[in-house]
């Protein structure tokens, strides 16, 4: 079931003001909103970002990410299961390629999530990807951090991003219990 967003959290996440918010709130289509108790005001999380803070980077908050991973048109999805990683290890690896990524790609764009590991106590991490970067030029950067994929495992998955799908945004965000982050060329937001 889908968690309604109120109008405290909105203007947290987008760092608006009442006036604004009301001013936008008036572009909602009605299906994306519902009233609550006392007349409070729920918006739909998937829409936030495309409808009250365009060009607004997400807060560290799950459900802030995925709102803004919806209003974005990513390029590429996949993941990677380097071996005997945890999340702070991966958090680097994912710094460093933003990094050498953004040196081809000054608007590089990645949003990422950290998973357990069903076989063992380790983590791997899903991503999306927003960049003009060819396939093979990403896929040589993830054979940097992660192992390559063998006859007996698949360790790196990158494939072209559907928009007619979408599915991929609730994929890269099914079960974070190892975080959630948000890096754009040379700085870091996560």
């Amino acid at each position: 079931m889908k968690e309604w967003i109120d109008k405290h959290s909105v203007m947290r996440w987008c760092s608006i003001k009442p006036t604004t918010y009301k001013k936008r709130l008036k572009r909602v289509n009605p299906l994306d909103k519902k009233s609550g108790y006392r007349g409070k005001t729920y918006i739909n999380p998937d829409i936030v970002y495309s409808t009250f803070c365009p060009n607004t980077f997400p807060i560290k908050e799950l459900k802030s990410i995925k709102s803004y991973s919806h209003s974005i048109e990513w390029d590429f999805f996949g993941n990677i299961v380097p071996v005997s990683s945890r999340p702070d290890n991966l958090i680097c690896k994912w710094e460093y390629l933003i990094d050498i990524w953004s040196r081809e790609d000054e608007n590089v764009e990645i949003v990422y999530s950290i998973e357990s590991n069903s076989q063992d106590t380790y983590f791997h991490s899903h991503f999306l990807l927003k960049t003009f970067l060819p396939n093979d030029f990403i896929y040589r950067g993830l054979k940097i951090v992660c192992d390559e994929n063998n006859r007996r495992e698949s360790r790196i998955h990158l494939a072209k991003f559907n928009p007619e799908i979408m599915s991929g945004i609730d994929y890269n965000h099914k079960d974070p219990v190892g975080g959630v982050g948000h890096l754009v060329s040379q700085s870091i937001d996560s």
